[in-house]
């Protein structure tokens, strides 16, 4: 690629540009989990994505390392800036002396920003009990503080994660995540309908609904966001993509039928930006749907599935609680009707 024309310089020879290679890997990719074995397993693969070319510069150069910026913590805490100051004991264990050197390389790779940021973040509700992904009282409050807009309510904390990596970003940078969609509805994700739709320009939000099993087993309502940093341009569109389960594929291998999906979805999304309206394939339709329109609903619950024939009631309109007797057991309520959605 251009923006490594001078790896491949006539100047250097190949034991050069096998090293600069390698440093461009070690520098640029960069991997969090807060499981230590997941983080090591990444390092393993990393290494053995590049190995033939590690073997071949320890070959050249027997003094030529590589430290892989693959780490164990939790990717929600911030490093602080404050330095540690390790005890006698630990200036004398090399087991220690390395956790603090992995601890400032972690502390500098965070003080950057990154072009891309791109995962599948934990879920869960914050508010079940110890089985809950966050149910400690004190990280609550530390992640309300940290996460004003995804911290709401009864939230889910993949929330936590989306604002984290938007924070992550540079200026044009873009995260694609797969989480659940339930952000684009629920109540507690107004804060952060709010933030992705005022602070960055949303490019895709992919339903992965009907994929449940195939791709992910025990995730609920899968999708994927891709959002790019920095405000939107006027009149930009977001590109959504809506599936239905299809048919045609029931028969198939299970890798043969999530190769035919991807295919499919990546067909919806060369040929919708130009389209002036909708694009269908098989189970996908891809819509464009106004930033605009997602940042004046952001408190409310956004509709991707925009249909200009669709008869809205009038905010005028009794609700059926109004109209109908009131039971035992049942508590009619006006949010529908409020929101001008009474059938």
């Amino acid at each position: 690629m251009s923006c490594h024309a001078d790896v491949h310089s006539k100047s250097k020879t190949k034991t050069q540009k096998t090293e600069a290679l390698l440093r461009i890997v070690e520098k640029n990719v960069n991997a969090i989990d807060i499981h230590p074995f997941a983080s090591f397993l990444t390092t393993l693969n990393v290494l053995f994505a590049v190995l033939p070319s590690y073997v071949q510069a320890r070959a050249n150069d027997p003094e030529f390392v590589m430290e892989f910026n693959v780490f164990a913590w939790d990717t929600l805490d911030p490093p602080t800036k404050q330095s540690t100051q390790p005890s006698l004991f630990a200036r004398m264990n090399a087991r220690s002396q390395r956790g603090e050197h992995d601890y400032e390389r972690y502390r500098t790779v965070m003080d950057e920003r990154f072009d891309r940021v791109l995962g599948n973040p934990p879920w869960g509700g914050v508010l079940k009990g110890s089985l809950a992904p966050v149910y400690d009282v004190a990280r609550k409050k530390t992640f309300k503080k940290l996460y004003e807009s995804a911290a709401q309510g009864k939230y889910d904390v993949y929330a936590l994660f989306m604002e984290r990596s938007l924070d992550l970003l540079r200026a044009g940078g873009s995260f694609a995540l797969i989480t659940q969609a339930t952000w684009i509805e629920k109540d507690w994700a107004a804060g952060l309908r709010a933030l992705l739709a005022s602070e960055s320009t949303i490019d895709w939000i992919v339903d992965l609904n009907p994929f449940v099993q195939l791709f992910f087993k025990a995730m609920n309502a899968p999708c994927i966001t891709v959002v790019q940093a920095g405000t939107p341009a006027n009149g930009h569109r977001v590109g959504a993509i809506l599936s239905a389960k299809p048919k045609h594929l029931s028969e198939k291998k299970r890798e043969q039928r999530q190769l035919g999906v991807a295919a499919t979805l990546r067909e919806v999304a060369a040929a919708l930006p130009h389209s002036t309206s909708s694009v269908t394939r098989d189970f996908a339709t891809g819509v464009l749907v106004d930033q605009d329109i997602l940042r004046a609903e952001a408190r409310g619950r956004w509709n991707l599935a925009r249909n200009p024939n669709k008869k809205v009631a009038s905010t005028h309109w009794h609700s059926a609680g109004e109209l109908l007797e009131v039971r035992q057991g049942v508590t009619p309520g006006n949010a529908l009707a409020a929101r001008g959605e009474s059938r």
